[in-house]
């Protein structure tokens, strides 16, 4: 068996001269020798068919290492299992042992709390917009077409009565009609032009109220419950609004008004805030109440912005909650998700040392 060309040489030395017979020793040994001119791994495999393997050695069941030129022995038993032939089956691998050098980083167990901290003080959110509260079903009041068309007709003969009744000669021919009744009934046809999905026309009707400030009231308070309810309508119905600043608050009151209903939707319809001051102050905004409430639901929303340090201050704000609940697995979900998106911007910006640096400022 032995061939001095190959990597193995292998000899049996003892073996027995008679047949196996239970009961009795029936040993082998075999002369193993490395050739290599360097260590090597080996794994040997020996079954038997027919017979059982007693070895005299475990470690010759795993791998073995050989320094160059070595002999080993190994050193076993057979015990035949029935009458007639047996077969002995010896098999040899050759390990080749890889070892490859790979980039790591390795994640604190813990961070210190004053340590954390400092970290935050970077990453606070900024003072939140204060979100009043709007029962949309207050400005919504069920009416027919017809019962619209009548209330339209009887609001002119109103306005004109009371046009009329500031006229001296008319003044005792025509009932008194006091501007308060005029604004009641503006209101109400407002409402009901929200009940038939015609948010535009309700608007217009706002600003024909007596007053400027009566007039904003209503505005914003008509749009608010409109969108509430009929998001998608109203966003179409700001759009066409051509003034700037009244199309972009009526934006920011649509975003606060779904921190609660939908923070995914207010997520959405703030990218459409033309102001990055306005913008940022909103998301923080959102993610804050939403962190307050349910921290966890913080990991499903980042996935609507797209910016990796506002996601890892989104991330760390959720973490700061949950230590003070201690609770100890979701803290684990969030934190490796929030050293994922550092890890992300840096590769990103592998080229800007400025971001670059950024992002290892987060890690540290």
């Amino acid at each position: 068996m032995s061939n001095l060309e190959q990597i193995i040489s292998l000899n049996i030395t003892k073996f027995p001269q008679n047949l196996l017979i239970p009961g009795i020793e029936n040993k082998i040994s075999i002369q193993v020798i490395n050739n290599s001119t360097k260590s090597e791994n080996f794994k040997f495999n020996i079954e038997g068919e027919n017979l059982n393997i007693r070895f005299y050695s475990e470690s010759f069941q795993d791998k073995i290492e050989f320094s160059q030129g070595e002999t080993k022995n190994i050193d076993f038993s057979l015990e035949p299992t029935i009458d007639g032939f047996g077969k002995l089956k010896i098999d040899v691998y050759w390990l080749n042992i890889i070892e490859t050098l790979v980039k790591v980083q390795k994640v604190r167990d813990s961070v210190k709390t004053q340590r954390f901290g400092k970290i935050l003080d970077n990453l606070n959110l900024s003072t939140t917009e204060s979100i009043e509260k709007l029962n949309p079903d207050n400005y919504f009041i069920e009416m027919t077409k017809e019962e619209i068309f009548q209330a339209e007709q009887a609001l002119k003969l109103m306005k004109k009565q009371h046009k009329s009744s500031g006229s001296a000669v008319n003044a005792e021919k025509s009932p008194v009609i006091v501007i308060e009744d005029i604004d009641y009934k503006i209101k109400i046809l407002a409402k009901g032009y929200l009940s038939i999905k015609d948010p535009m026309r309700a608007l217009k009707l706002a600003l024909t109220l007596s007053e400027k400030e009566d007039q904003i009231v209503l505005y914003y308070n008509l749009a608010r419950a409109y969108g509430m309810k009929h998001l998608q309508g109203l966003i179409e119905v700001i759009k066409k609004i051509k003034n700037s600043s009244v199309q972009q608050e009526l934006l920011k009151q649509v975003v606060l008004d779904h921190v609660f209903i939908n923070p995914k939707q207010a997520i959405e319809v703030c990218f459409l805030i033309k102001d990055k001051v306005t913008k940022d102050s909103l998301f923080d905004t959102i993610f804050g109440k939403v962190i307050e409430s349910n921290p966890i639901q913080v990991l499903d929303l980042i996935k609507e912005i797209e910016d990796p340090i506002l996601k890892f201050k989104y991330l760390l704000n959720a973490v700061k909650i949950l230590l003070d609940k201690n609770e100890k697995a979701e803290i684990y979900n969030i934190l490796s998700l929030a050293i994922k998106e550092v890890i992300d911007f840096i590769e990103l910006h592998h080229d800007n040392k400025k971001d670059k640096t950024i992002g290892f400022d987060l890690l540290k």
